[in-house]
């Protein structure tokens, strides 16, 4: 057997065994990713149990009654307080309806996939959350860590605007 064909047995041999490994550690991912999909599944199934004043990002906001007094906001991780329609200019003033989606602060990713969704003001995002049925991870390009992101970046916002007044 010359050294060419000795050569290609070898990188053969290399190649199956790496085949080997990447089949082992498909058959893993798989398992996790049933796993995952199962708990996903079931956070969704919850989610949809929730009633619309416990969805997180307007929890204890009364977005029927125009001066509608919410409860104490909660907390997201890190001590983040959830935005607060209490935070917001007088309910009487729909001023706050028309701030643009750009100007609340959201990362790039977040701020793309609420303009694609048609959102473009923070009435649009409201409107959208507010029949209770449907939630920021509806939105094409938003998972659970772009939800968040939204959440941390609407306290910040209605924080600010509440200090500026």
């Amino acid at each position: 057997m010359d050294e060419t064909t000795k050569d290609l047995i070898a990188v053969q041999k290399e190649a199956d065994s790496a085949k080997q490994a990447y089949l082992a550690a498909k058959e893993v991912a798989g398992d996790k990713k049933k796993a995952w999909e199962s708990r996903q599944a079931e956070v969704s199934e919850r989610i949809r149990d929730l009633s619309a004043d416990t969805t997180p990002l307007f929890k204890g906001i009364d977005l029927t009654t125009p001066g509608g007094v919410a409860a104490p906001a909660p907390e997201l991780a890190d001590g983040v307080a959830v935005p607060s329609m209490a935070d917001a200019p007088a309910m009487d003033s729909e001023e706050w309806r028309e701030t643009s989606i750009g100007a609340i602060g959201f990362r790039d990713r977040e701020h793309k996939s609420l303009l694609l969704a048609g959102m473009k003001t923070l009435g649009d995002l409201t409107d959208f959350l507010s029949d209770g049925q449907r939630q920021l991870t509806d939105i094409a390009g938003v998972g659970a860590k772009g939800e968040e992101a939204i959440e941390v970046a609407l306290a910040e916002f209605w924080t600010k605007r509440r200090k500026a007044r």
